[in-house]
C-alpha cells in the first residue's frame, strides 16, 4: 500500500480486482472496488431521453451494467475536473466508443452545449441536443468526486437548469414564436427611412440614466429635478407614463412587447419626441408612435435556428442581442453600447426586481394606473395579493426592510448579475430592491461635454438589400407550397428531399408547433407547414 501516496493516480490490487490510489486516497474500495457503483447502478430507474452525468468513472466498473440498463434517446457524458485522473480515466476506459469523455472545456461549458440544436465533441461524435432529452441524471463512480464536490453539484444545477430553461422556451415559443416571426417580417418592411441602432453606439458624452417601472423610479425626481438636460434619459416601455407625468421626457424609449396590451403605456405619447427603440419581434403597430426619424430597430435573438442565425448576418439587419427577459435589463445592455466609453458614467433607476406590500411599480405606470381604474369597494388600490400570495416569497432589500419578489422576477435579478455586476462606472441609485451589487450613486454628477449627435438612415442599399430577402423568400415558400400540395412533378425521394432542404431552414414555420423543437418529414407535420405558408406569404 506504500503507492497510495503517489501524486500521480496509480492502480493497486486489491483481493477482487483493482482500485486507484490518488493524493493518500483509493477511489475505490480496497475489498471489493466494484461492488458499490454496480449496487447504485442496478438501483436506477432510467427513463427514456435521460443524459447520464457519469461524474469519475476511472475504471469500467459500472459502466457496462448501466450501458445494459440504457433506455432509447439517452447519452452518458463521462465528467472529471481533475486534469490526472481525466488522463487516466482516458487510458483505461475501454467503452470510450459507446460514452463521451469530455474535455475540461466541454465540462465547464456543458450547460451551454446542451442548448444547443447540435454539437460535435472532442472525440469527432456529434450529438443532436434539441428536444432529445427531458432530464438530467447524476451517477458517481468513484471516490474522484470528493476532491471537487461543489464543482460536481454546480454543474448538476447549472446543467439540470439549462435543460429546464430549453423546455421552459419550448413553451414560450409553442405560444409565442408564430407572432414574434410575424412581427419580425412585418418590421423587417418598416426599415426605410428608420435609424439604425449602431448609430447610437459609442456615441453618448452626457450621464446616462436607465429608468425600469419599478418603485424606485419615484425617486429619481429629486435627484435630478431641474438638471434634466444634464442628462441622456433611457426607458424601459412600462416608465415612459410616470416619466412624463413628472414632466420628464426621456430621449429614448425600449419596447420589446409582442402583444396588443403594451399599446396602453403610450396612449397619448405620440406627440412627445422621444426616440423609439423597438425589438423586430415588438408589436408592429408601434412604429407609428414615433416618427421615422426617431425609430431605430433591434434584434432579440428569440429563438436558436438556422433561419435567424443566417439572417443576422445580411447587412441590413439590426444589432442582436440574446434575449434578456426584462426589456429594462435590454435597455440597460443598450445604455452600455451607446456610451462614449467607460468613463461616462450610467446611473439606474426602477429596476428592482421586487416590490412591497401593496404596491408593484412605479406610481403612474400602467399597472398601478390599471389598479386604480379597477378600486372599488372590494377591491382595494392596494394590490397586496401579490406580496402575500404564492409564489410571492419576501427578503431584506437593500435597505433592510421587509421587500418581496418571484421566482421570475428573481431570474431577472441573476441575469443582471451576471451580465452587468461587474460594468465600470455603473451605478445603483435606487432606493428600494435588491441590492444590484455596484457602487453607489455619487453625491456630485458632473456634467459631460455635450457633443452634437448626426444620424443616417438606412442606406438606398440596404434597403434594396432587405427587399431582394425577402423576394427570395416568398419565392421559396411559394416553391415548397407547390410541392406540398402536389403540384411539382417529382417522386417521393425527390420530393422529401426538396422539402427538406426548403423547409427545415425556415424554422419559423414550424418552431411554435408543439413538437417544433426539430424538423420532421411526417405527413402531419408538413400538413401544418402547408398551412403555415400562406399565414406567412401575408406578412413577408
Amino acid at each position: 500500500m506504500a503507492n497510495i501516496a503517489q501524486e500521480k493516480p496509480c492502480l493497486v490490487s486489491t483481493t477482487q480486482g483493482f482500485s486507484v490510489s490518488y493524493k493518500d486516497k483509493l477511489l475505490y474500495s480496497k475489498y471489493n472496488p466494484s461492488k458499490a457503483i454496480v449496487n447504485i447502478i442496478e438501483q436506477l430507474n432510467i427513463l427514456p431521453g435521460s443524459l447520464i452525468l457519469a461524474c469519475s468513472p476511472l475504471l469500467d466498473y459500472g459502466i457496462e451494467e448501466l450501458l445494459n440498463k440504457l433506455p432509447d434517446n439517452s447519452l452518458i457524458l463521462a465528467v472529471e475536473i481533475d486534469d490526472n485522473l481525466r488522463t487516466f480515466a482516458k487510458e483505461n476506459l475501454k467503452y470510450q466508443d459507446k460514452i463521451i469523455l469530455l474535455t475540461k472545456d466541454e465540462i465547464i461549458n456543458l450547460p451551454y452545449i446542451i442548448n444547443k440544436n447540435s454539437f460535435t465533441f472532442s472525440n469527432g461524435k456529434t450529438v443532436e441536443f434539441s428536444g432529445n432529452f427531458k432530464r438530467i441524471l447524476r451517477v458517481d463512480f468513484s471516490a474522484g468526486v470528493q476532491f471537487f464536490p461543489s464543482f460536481y453539484q454546480e454543474l448538476y444545477q447549472t446543467t439540470t437548469k439549462a435543460l429546464m430553461t430549453f423546455w421552459t422556451n419550448r413553451v414560450t415559443l409553442a405560444k409565442f414564436g408564430r407572432r414574434y416571426s410575424k412581427n419580425l417580417f412585418s418590421n423587417l418592411k418598416n426599415l426605410n427611412g428608420t435609424i439604425p441602432i449602431q448609430n447610437y453606439f459609442n456615441i453618448i458624452t452626457k450621464p446616462i440614466i436607465v429608468c425600469g417601472a419599478g418603485q424606485s423610479l419615484d425617486s429619481l425626481y429629486k435627484d435630478i429635478q431641474n438638471k434634466r438636460d444634464d442628462f441622456f434619459i433611457l426607458a424601459a416601455d412600462t416608465a415612459l407614463k410616470p416619466l412624463l407625468a413628472n414632466k420628464i421626457v426621456p430621449d429614448g424609449v425600449f419596447v420589446e412587447e409582442a402583444q396588443h396590451v403594451i399599446s396602453k403605456a403610450f396612449i397619448g405619447c405620440q406627440n412627445f419626441s422621444f426616440h423609439l427603440f423597438a425589438a423586430l419581434t415588438s408589436l408592429p403597430q408601434l412604429g407609428s408612435i414615433a416618427k421615422k426619424e426617431n425609430l431605430s430597430y433591434f434584434t432579440s435573438l428569440y429563438t436558436d435556428s438556422t433561419f435567424l442565425n443566417e439572417l443576422c448576418k445580411e447587412d441590413f439587419m439590426p444589432s442582436a442581442n440574446q434575449p434578456l427577459g426584462s426589456v429594462g435589463l435590454t435597455c440597460l445592455y443598450y445604455a452600455l453600447k451607446f456610451r462614449k466609453d467607460t468613463s461616462v458614467p450610467i446611473y439606474i433607476y426602477g429596476l428592482d426586481f421586487s416590490y412591497s406590500p401593496g404596491f408593484t411599480h412605479a406610481k403612474n405606470s400602467l399597472a398601478h394606473k390599471t389598479r386604480l381604474i379597477s378600486t372599488n369597494r372590494l377591491i382595494p388600490v392596494e394590490n397586496y395579493s401579490a406580496a402575500f400570495l404564492p409564489p410571492a416569497v419576501n427578503f431584506l432589500d437593500k435597505n433592510g426592510s421587509k421587500a418581496y419578489t418571484t421566482p421570475i422576477l428573481t431570474s431577472y435579478y441573476k441575469l443582471f448579475e451576471a451580465y452587468f455586476s461587474h460594468s465600470e462606472n455603473l451605478f445603483d441609485s435606487g432606493d428600494f430592491g435588491f441590492p444590484l451589487c455596484l457602487k453607489k450613486k455619487p453625491q456630485a454628477i458632473l456634467k459631460s461635454e455635450e457633443k452634437e449627435i448626426i444620424l443616417h438612415a438606412y442606406s438606398k442599399e440596404n434597403l434594396e438589400k432587405t427587399a431582394n430577402y425577402l423576394s427570395k423568400e416568398r419565392e421559396e415558400l411559394f416553391e415548397l407550397k407547390d410541392i406540398l400540395s402536389g403540384k411539382s412533378e417529382l417522386n417521393k425521394e425527390n420530393r422529401d428531399e426538396m422539402i427538406k432542404k426548403i423547409a427545415q431552414k425556415k424554422e419559423y414555420l414550424f418552431l411554435h408547433f408543439p413538437d417544433g423543437y426539430k424538423f420532421s418529414l411526417n405527413l402531419s407535420f408538413l400538413k401544418r407547414i402547408r398551412a403555415e405558408i400562406d399565414y406567412f406569404l401575408k406578412y413577408i
